[in-house]
């Protein structure tokens, strides 16, 4: 019996067909992949706007007086609130204040995390690997201004403040705006919980036009 085999070219050419459908198909699969794990960190958002709102229930209806990894650990952070930055090293996080109301500490994964070397607005680094959860327990950082401003519940905006394109004050969001943005062309995307609990995906500008400089220089 006569033995046949492939040739070079037929090797050749099933192995262009198989790198034609893995380009194809990989785009696909990351989308789906990078939906699912959207879809993942919104609900965990939204879960610790839930949890913050049973918290200021049994606070006088004041928002968390607590602190994120970027308020502890970004040297410079809060540079321009001197009466706040002297008690950094006192308060406690904000993930900690509201783990009575979540009891469980995944939520403050995200599925996304890949981790970061510099937080994003105002570029200053900070040492957030593997993940930022395994690095500091959290994927998400709080809008520390709610807490200087001393801020209650439906009293969050102030009239001096811009207009805010969503309606609402944000609370959480992403520590790193890679995770869920796009690589071509790069954009930065955050999951975001305002202060309804409500969850949105914005881009790195909508951050920046919810924020306001002068309270919020690396926040």
């Amino acid at each position: 019996m006569r033995r046949t085999a492939f040739t070079l070219v037929e090797i050749l050419t099933v192995i262009a067909i198989m790198a034609v459908l893995s380009a194809m198909l990989l785009p696909a699969f990351l989308t789906v992949r990078g939906s699912a794990r959207a879809s993942v960190c919104r609900s965990n958002l939204q879960q610790i706007g839930m949890a913050t709102a049973l918290y200021t229930q049994d606070s006088d209806e004041l928002y968390p007086f607590g602190i994120d990894q970027h308020d502890r650990y970004i040297k410079d952070a809060w540079s321009t609130e001197s009466a706040f930055k002297a008690l950094i090293p006192t308060l406690p996080f904000v993930k900690d204040l509201l783990q009575p109301y979540l009891k469980s500490k995944q939520v403050f994964v995200c599925p996304a995390d890949t981790g970061y070397d510099f937080e994003d607005i105002g570029m200053q680094p900070i040492n957030g690997r593997p993940t930022g959860a395994e690095a500091f327990g959290s994927s998400y950082v709080y809008n520390t201004g709610l807490a200087i401003r001393a801020a209650r519940v439906g009293l969050e905006k102030e009239p001096h403040r811009k207009i805010r394109s969503f309606g609402d004050e944000i609370l959480f969001f992403d520590a790193a705006g890679d995770w869920h943005g796009t690589l071509v062309p790069v954009q930065r995307r955050y999951n975001v919980v305002f202060t309804d609990s409500h969850t949105k995906n914005i881009s790195a500008g909508e951050l920046a036009a919810l924020q306001d400089p002068e309270l919020f220089p690396l926040n």
